[in-house]
């Protein structure tokens, strides 16, 4: 459980400058076709997570 809690401590040190991105569902659906695709290649479950840099944020 050592790697469960130092990941928790990483994903906090960078939440603000990398909070989760918002996705439309065309969006979700090529992410979910790419990490299919991944699987397919390696044999793997792969998840893949979007973040958005917030420096680069248009608002």
């Amino acid at each position: 459980m050592i790697k469960v809690e130092i990941i928790k401590e990483v994903l906090a040190m960078y939440q603000e400058e990398y909070p989760v991105a918002h996705l439309s569902q065309e969006q979700l659906t090529k992410i979910k076709e790419m990490e299919n695709e991944l699987k397919s290649t390696t044999g793997e479950e792969i998840v893949l997570i979007a973040y958005k840099h917030s420096e680069f944020e248009k608002e």
